[in-house]
């Protein structure tokens, strides 16, 4: 398993991370897709 690391988000985050997941998706999951979502649309 890889290393973890704890970050602090505001509440309004979480929820909005919430409604961005797919079930069975982890907060990392969500985060990795939409860092990667980003790059593309950068051109990346």
């Amino acid at each position: 398993m890889s290393e973890l690391k704890t970050i602090k988000i505001r509440v309004e985050i979480h929820s909005k991370l919430m409604k961005l997941g797919k079930k069975g998706e982890s907060f990392s999951d969500i985060i990795d897709r939409l860092i990667e979502g980003y790059k593309e649309d950068e051109g990346n």
